[in-house]
C-alpha cells in the first residue's frame, strides 16, 4: 500500500497480503483481499490521527451487486463497489482523534464471479495543518455560443487551522475567474465565479490552478467547455 508509516492489520477467514501480479503502475505493488468463500470476509485495518483526508486507490473484481469491497471509517460504510471496477482514486475527510479505516472484501451467500478478490494501493493521508486549501466545483460549461458567455461558481476551502492566501488564479485562454486573489480565513469557504466565452468554434480543456502560500502551494480543478456558431446545432 506504500504506507509504511502506519500500523497495518488484517483479520477475517483469510487475510489481505501484499502483490506484485496486479498494479495500478508497473514495478509496484498492491494489497489484496485474501480468498474467501461465501459469506465470509477479509478485512484490512489502520489507523489515523487528526482532521485531515484520507486518499486510496482500489479496485475489484467480483459478483457484481452481491460481493462487494467497502471502505468503512470506524463503524461506519462511507463507499463500495463490486462487479469489474478498475483503480479509482477515492478520497475521504475525517473530522479529528483516532479514526479507524477499515477495508473488506466480503461475500454473499452463494455465487462467483471474476477473480472474486479486491485490491487497495498508494493510500495517503494528508493532515489539515497549517495553512491548507482545496478547490471544489464542476467547471464543465458545456456548449456556449460565439460572442456570449457563461459562468459557474466553484468553492475555495481552508480546512487548516490557518488563515491562507490566495495569490492568483492560473487559466487556459477564455476562462476568466473572479476574483482572483484574497484571504480564506481557517475552517472556511470563498466563492469564486469563472467565466468561459469562447472564441472560436471548437473544444477547449485544461484546469483552473490555485496559487496559494498553503503548503502545497498549487490546487487544480478541470476546466472544459466547447464554442459554437449557431449554424453548429
Amino acid at each position: 500500500t506504500h504506507a509504511p508509516a502506519y500500523a497495518w492489520s488484517a483479520s477475517g477467514t483469510n487475510i489481505w497480503f501484499a502483490q506484485t501480479n496486479i498494479t495500478r503502475v508497473p514495478d509496484s505493488c498492491a494489497a489484496q483481499a485474501g480468498t474467501i468463500d461465501d459469506s465470509q470476509t477479509s478485512i484490512l485495518q489502520t489507523e489515523v490521527t487528526g482532521k485531515g483526508l484520507v486518499s486510496f486507490y482500489w479496485k475489484v473484481s467480483s459478483e457484481a451487486d452481491f460481493d462487494w469491497l467497502s471502505f468503512y471509517v470506524n463503524s461506519s460504510r462511507r463507499m463500495r463497489i463490486s462487479g469489474e471496477a478498475d483503480w479509482e482514486q477515492r478520497q475521504y475527510e475525517v473530522s479529528g482523534g483516532v479514526a479507524t479505516l477499515r477495508w473488506i472484501y466480503a461475500k454473499d451467500s452463494g455465487g462467483t464471479n471474476g477473480h472474486d478478490t479486491g485490491w487497495m494501493t498508494d493510500f495517503a493521508f494528508q493532515p489539515y495543518t497549517g495553512r491548507y486549501i482545496t478547490v471544489l466545483g464542476d467547471l464543465s460549461f458545456g456548449r456556449v455560443e460565439l460572442g456570449s458567455s457563461s459562468q459557474l461558481v466553484m468553492t475555495v476551502r481552508n480546512p487548516g487551522d490557518a488563515d491562507t492566501t490566495v495569490i492568483g488564479m492560473m487559466l487556459p485562454a477564455t476562462f476568466t475567474a473572479n476574483p482572483t486573489s484574497f484571504v480564506v480565513a481557517a475552517g472556511a469557504t470563498n466563492l469564486v465565479t469563472v467565466t468561459f466565452a469562447p472564441t472560436l468554434s471548437g473544444t477547449y480543456t485544461g484546469a483552473l490552478t490555485a496559487v496559494s502560500d498553503a503548503q502545497s502551494g498549487f490546487s487544480t480543478l478541470p476546466v472544459s467547455g466547447q464554442g459554437f456558431i449557431r449554424a453548429d446545432r
